[in-house]
């Protein structure tokens, strides 16, 4: 288990709000013109945030269909997820990213991950090519997502204190949550004694349930959630996902 002590304390701000016109600008572009105008977008002034999301799944054709996701290609999901994230994460903002990044052709949805604003911080889930893996085979593929853009790759369970208050980030539930409690059982996190813990992997069968918080883009209408918003569900009961729409 890793800490995030050693990390910048960031400064604790309400989320910006999100335009109410949420359609697709640039899926129809090329994909030299979407990057452009994903690069030119920018958010408010404001002091430094600090966000959470995950199973972005770029490149994975199969993911529409699992959770029902509203796309008729996977270029159409890859430029809509890009350019939410970006809605909502400016350029010096800090994301961590829990897992489930990208999958298919590697070299195309690894490209996805530069279009991200943010320093971006990888906690390996179970489809990202370092996950499981050991010595060389590890190190290789670390570096290859280093490449793309992420910061560093993390442990696959850390832990840290936020302006919220002390959380356990992992890309699993913990065990018995989510239906995969006999599945990847050395990687599942136990629950804290106190504290949330922030995870992806279910796609949205809740968004928060006792004090599990699924920040995947699944549970959360495409968007990052960040401190504010985390804070906010702290302080509610369950809460059902909110599909991407």
């Amino acid at each position: 288990m890793q800490s995030l002590d050693r990390f910048p304390a960031t400064d604790f701000v309400t989320r910006p709000e999100i335009h109410a016109d949420r359609s697709i600008h640039v899926a129809q572009g090329s994909s030299e013109e979407g990057a452009n105008a994903i690069r030119l977008a920018s958010s408010q002034s404001r002091p430094m945030m600090t966000f959470f999301t995950s199973d972005h799944h770029f490149g994975h054709s199969n993911i529409i269909a699992f959770a029902n996701r509203p796309y008729a290609s996977v270029e159409q999901m890859n430029w809509d997820l890009v350019e939410r994230h970006n809605a909502v994460v400016a350029p010096d903002d800090v994301v961590y990213v829990l897992g489930d990044v990208c999958l298919g052709k590697m070299d195309d949805s690894l490209a996805m991950i530069s279009l991200l604003h943010g320093t971006k911080y990888l906690i390996p889930g179970n489809h990202d090519r370092m996950f499981d893996a050991v010595g060389e085979k590890y190190r290789n593929a670390a570096a290859r997502y280093v490449d793309a853009g992420f910061t560093e790759v993390l442990d696959t369970v850390v832990t840290g204190t936020f302006p919220f208050g002390y959380a356990t980030l992992s890309h699993f539930p913990p065990s018995g949550e989510g239906g995969d409690s006999d599945w990847f059982t050395e990687f599942l996190p136990v629950m804290p004694a106190h504290g949330l813990l922030l995870h992806g992997h279910t796609h949205g069968r809740y968004r928060k349930q006792g004090r599990c918080i699924d920040v995947g883009v699944d549970a959360n209408n495409g968007y990052p959630l960040s401190e504010a918003d985390i804070a906010n569900l702290a302080e509610l009961g369950d809460v059902d996902a909110e599909p991407i729409s």
